[in-house]
């Protein structure tokens, strides 16, 4: 059971990882989109904007049909298949289907992502998921810096057949998962989920919809405005824009909770009137790239891990996981068409670098103005919340007791002894004085328990077993 626990998790966070590189790639703002389309000279600002729209559709409508595990996995696997095959007319020469199938392609991916969140909250635990996200962001990012980076190594047609490779190998994963969860396990899920306020959790998403859509705008600013002005660079572009984000997200997977602070978003605020304020400067070499990449792209690492772990504590909160992603996903997408739609009036009339960072200023003004409600009203939402009943806690009792008995087939009796200590809180001198054992022998049973449970540690093993937010 713990065995096939950490298989499931395994598999939902590479199939993420996959199908958000090929959206990364191809259907959001893709540079392989891009690349398609200037090869035959045609104006891309079409197949952005209906890829956008489309992948806003395909959110809400997989936010209202995913209502259970069984639907969403059948959700994930169609839509993925059908990007596949919506992705490979531009594998020939312009026709109408290059429209219909960035359509298609975009509907199917946005369909696909806020199916894939069921499969997260069903085998990633909570003390699991925050930096499972930060994992999830940085795996797909290096693999879109892969992408970005074959043409200075192969033929400029290589990043097309890159991106279909990732959906196949996110179809292969998404496959694997399991057709459906056990009934008691989703149960438990429900039972804590649906006693929540719902007026409260509704008033939520709101204002972090609004959040998040403010603090987006300056990203379509980036897209539009900054990238643009560094096209030139191309090696050095094509490698290190993602790098700072990345480098980010490594920095806050540490320490991920602190960062749920007034104070990380006054550094990511910072950061980015600071990237908007060197972009002023004359100049467009190698050191001005840097220094506005480096701050803009770490500040969009802080502000989109900050959202993410907000959504994945809130997705306790309701019966429907996909529509609360589907509220971080619309906004995103949203604040950088809303940023592309300032960008585009700034181009028209032609105002200065100071002018654009006053802009960019009264942005992060606003995202920070929000914030406060923001976190008020998470406080409401967490007081308003009920915790578990005894049920819950029986339901949850015996499934631990079976896991227990699942894996006590492959467990030595020493090391099931040593496992029941483990999972008391027992520190190896402890157990070891318990046993009448060396600490070094203590060690060594814990060693083989981990690798008979394929995981890394305590702390990972004690995930499984325990949810320290249902076991009081």
């Amino acid at each position: 059971m713990i065995r096939t626990d950490i298989k499931n998790r395994r598999f939902s966070v590479v199939a993420f990882s996959f199908l958000f590189a090929y959206i990364l790639t191809f259907v959001f703002e893709g540079k392989v989109l891009y690349s398609c389309l200037d090869l035959f000279g045609i104006n891309p600002q079409p197949y952005v904007l209906v890829a956008m729209f489309s992948l806003l559709a395909g959110f809400w409508v997989c936010a209202f049909l995913a209502k259970n595990y069984f639907v969403a996995r059948r959700i994930l696997s169609g839509c993925i298949s059908l990007s596949i095959v919506s992705t490979l007319p531009f594998f020939f020469e312009p026709t109408v289907l290059w429209f219909a199938g960035i359509v298609v392609a975009g509907f199917a991916s946005g369909c696909a992502l806020p199916a894939w969140i069921w499969t997260f909250r069903s085998f990633v635990s909570k003390r699991e998921r925050t930096k499972t996200c930060v994992d999830l962001l940085i795996f797909s990012n290096l693999l879109m810096i892969i992408v970005n980076v074959s043409p200075l190594f192969f033929p400029l047609s290589t990043g097309l057949p890159i991106s279909l490779t990732y959906l196949f190998l996110a179809l292969f994963f998404a496959i694997k998962m399991p057709s459906n969860l056990n009934p008691s396990e989703e149960d438990v899920v429900r039972t804590v989920t649906t006693k929540t306020g719902y007026a409260e959790l509704r008033m939520t998403l709101l204002l972090l919809f609004l959040f998040i859509a403010v603090i987006t705008i300056n990203s379509g600013l980036m897209y539009q405005i900054i990238n643009p002005a560094f096209s030139h660079l191309t090696i050095l572009v094509s490698w290190y824009w993602a790098v700072p984000y990345i480098l980010m997200l490594l920095f806050i997977r540490n320490f991920p909770y602190r960062f749920i602070s007034a104070p990380s978003l006054y550094i990511g605020a910072g950061m980015k009137i600071a990237a908007f304020v060197f972009f002023m400067f004359p100049g467009r070499d190698v050191f001005n790239y840097i220094i506005v990449d480096t701050l803009m792209l770490g500040a969009c690492g802080i502000f989109d891990m900050f959202w993410w772990i907000i959504i994945v504590e809130m997705l306790e909160f309701s019966d429907n996981p996909a529509k609360v992603y589907s509220v971080g996903l619309t906004a995103n997408v949203s604040g950088v068409l809303l940023g592309e739609l300032v960008a585009a009036i700034t181009n028209r009339i032609s105002l200065s670098g100071a002018e654009l960072t006053v802009i960019a200023l009264l942005v992060m003004c606003a995202a920070l103005i929000i914030y406060p409600f923001l976190a008020r009203q998470l406080d409401l939402l967490a007081k308003t919340s009920k915790g578990p009943t005894d049920s819950d806690r029986t339901a949850i009792s015996h499934r631990t007791d079976s896991r227990l008995e699942n894996i006590s087939a492959t467990l030595t009796k020493r090391e099931v002894e040593v496992l029941h200590l483990i999972l008391g809180g027992k520190s190896n001198k402890e157990i070891a004085d318990t046993l009448f054992l060396s600490e070094s022998t203590v060690k060594t049973h814990a060693g083989n328990i981990y690798s008979k449970c394929e995981v890394t540690g305590r702390a990972e093993l004690l995930s499984i077993f325990v949810d320290s937010e249902l076991i009081l």
